[in-house]
């Protein structure tokens, strides 16, 4: 559910105390104002939202990196074998 405009302050008043709002975002909370744009509209929005609000923040790697990441290592370790066997 984007959250810019209007629309967005509409749908999420709709929600405002009445059902569960789960909301997920790659884009850290202090950046919300900047993304929205209008001050006023923001402010409407973020207070909605950070009404009995439950915050889960995640830090560290993202777990779709972590496959890659050791892909990458496994690639790398194999090169370094065939290296000294060569």
């Amino acid at each position: 559910m984007p959250c810019k405009g209007p629309a967005g302050l509409l749908k999420i008043e709709d929600r405002a105390g009445l059902r569960s709002t789960l909301l997920t975002s790659q884009l850290p909370v202090a950046m919300w104002h900047d993304a929205i744009g209008e001050p006023t509209l923001a402010d409407s929005i973020l207070d909605r939202l950070t009404s009995g609000l439950v915050r889960v923040e995640m830090s560290g790697e993202s777990m779709r990196r972590a496959p890659a990441t050791a892909a990458k290592q496994a690639r790398r370790r194999a090169e370094e074998a065939e290296g000294t066997n060569a």
